[in-house]
């Protein structure tokens, strides 16, 4: 049960190992007097149903004076098949990230590290699990820091809302005497964490958001972080048929970029009343095509930022606001690009991409690996990089040298830029904020079509009349 792409891989349910990585005794002292030294817990991401603990290096972070520990979970059905009932809970996977949790723990100090300095961290779903640990009753107590970098619980792919209709269509599929995989290959991302209902024993009892409103959270400083770009990495080759043969700032057809936008939101509002999605469709292009004047040609970038800003930016900056009223939390946007980096290479519209900070978190323009970066301005931000980590993992605070690094909070919208230079600033990302959640949610509740007991109202329209764009554009400078 492998997805056709993932046939390299070998990949099993037997999977419950962590690589341990602790520094050597003269590297301990060089670096530190103390005798039990933080560890830092790392859980991968892969959209729940691929990677593995084995492909994040710990060894120059270990060196650096910390223990690192990668975990392995179970993944796709094995990790999260729910039918939502008690025949199958769910949640499998978090269950094995809570045990290794309880492992470290409760032998940190065989290898050298102290169980109440465990500081855990997370990259895209492996983010989001951080944040579900954080919130869970379950887990709360197994670590007192927390990263989650480029991914939250209040992401739409973070959560099934309809499990047990995937587990049937899994059944169903298992059962096909024909191609069978196949007809699987299109699930594997249906299976994601699940809210199990509130009785004893459930990890996730409410959905994250509730339980983040609720704010029954501990006192456990929080690093947030996003790359500049997230998701552009996915259109290096998206359709190469359909993009503009220029690596610098790959462009598709209006049309084309319009058609997809529609797809997207059809996705995102698949109950939407046909008048009301067009009028969301209209204002969805005016913000991300037309306000920026483009009029035959759409830099595929303008796709990857709405994607992204719906699937990442935008739900864990609104996260970063919740969890600021219990906890102090620390919010960074990485926006460093590496002259070096082979997955960009001429293409640079791609920009700093998703899980392109893991590079330097990981220091591995230290480690000398293939196709990997090695400059010296990569291995300048990887040491500051693992510098933030490596404080933070010992007192609960990043430290930035001379420069001080606020606390993220609803009256104080500040951020740190990581990249060549470091700098602060603002309210990241509250332009996309204040459309999706404020503005988009106006259209809806414009009435679409007359009622039928006045005979003489105007007749409905199928797209937004003049007046409604208008308001549109009006409302959404507003929350600029």
């Amino acid at each position: 049960m492998q997805q056709k792409h993932m046939r390299e891989y070998r990949m099993s349910e037997d999977c419950l190992t962590l690589n341990i990585y602790t520094p050597l005794p003269e590297s301990r002292r060089r670096r530190t007097n103390a005798s039990e030294l933080p560890v830092l817990v790392y859980i991968h991401g892969g959209s729940f149903y691929s990677n593995g603990g084995r492909l994040y290096p710990g060894e120059k972070l270990a060196s650096e004076g910390i223990v690192v520990v990668t975990i392995n979970y179970r993944l796709g059905p094995f990790g999260f098949l729910s039918t939502g009932d008690g025949w199958s809970r769910g949640n499998w996977g978090l269950l094995d990230q809570r045990m290794a949790l309880l492992w470290v723990r409760r032998h940190a100090s065989a290898f050298g590290g102290h169980k109440d300095k465990i500081l855990l961290v997370g990259n895209s779903a492996g983010a989001a699990s951080v944040i579900l640990h954080l919130v869970s009753p379950l887990s709360q107590d197994l670590f007192s820091r927390a990263a989650a970098l480029s991914g939250c619980a209040l992401a739409p792919w973070s959560l099934q809302s309809r499990p047990l209709h995937f587990a049937q269509q899994l059944a169903a599929g298992m059962e096909c005497p024909v191609s069978p995989s196949s007809e699987l290959d299109g699930l594997w991302l249906a299976f994601a964490p699940v809210v199990e209902g509130d009785f004893e024993g459930a990890f996730l009892p409410r959905s994250p958001r509730t339980l983040l409103e609720e704010g029954s959270l501990p006192p456990i400083p929080l690093i947030m972080t996003l790359t500049k770009d997230e998701i552009s990495i996915w259109f290096r080759e998206a359709s190469p048929s359909t993009l503009s043969p220029s690596s610098e700032n790959r462009t598709i057809e209006l049309s084309r970029a319009e058609d997809w936008m529609d797809i997207i939101m059809k996705q995102k509002f698949p109950d939407l009343e046909p008048r009301a999605l067009a009028a969301v469709l209209h204002a969805v292009r005016a913000a991300y095509i037309y306000r920026n004047g483009y009029t035959t040609k759409v830099p595929v970038k303008i796709i990857s930022e709405l994607i992204s800003d719906l699937g990442l930016r935008v739900p864990c900056v609104e996260e970063a606001g919740l969890l600021s009223h219990w906890t102090r939390l620390y919010f960074a946007e990485f926006s460093y690009v590496s002259p070096d980096d082979v997955r960009v290479g001429s293409q640079k519209w791609i920009g700093s991409y998703h899980e392109s900070d893991l590079q330097f978190v990981f220091g591995q323009p230290f480690l000398g690996l293939a196709n990997t970066l090695r400059g010296p301005k990569d291995r300048s931000v990887a040491t500051t990089i693992m510098s933030v980590i490596i404080s933070f993992a010992h007192t609960g605070v990043p430290e930035l040298g001379e420069m001080e690094w606020p606390a993220y909070n609803l009256s104080h919208l500040v951020h740190l830029e990581l990249s060549e230079q470091l700098s602060l600033s603002h309210n990241l990302v509250q332009h996309s904020l204040c459309f999706w959640q404020r503005f988009i949610p106006l259209l809806t509740l414009f009435p679409m079509k007359p009622p039928e007991e006045e005979p003489n109202a105007a007749p409905p329209f199928a797209t937004p009349p003049v007046s409604l764009l208008l308001l549109s554009s009006f409302l959404h400078r507003a929350f600029t």
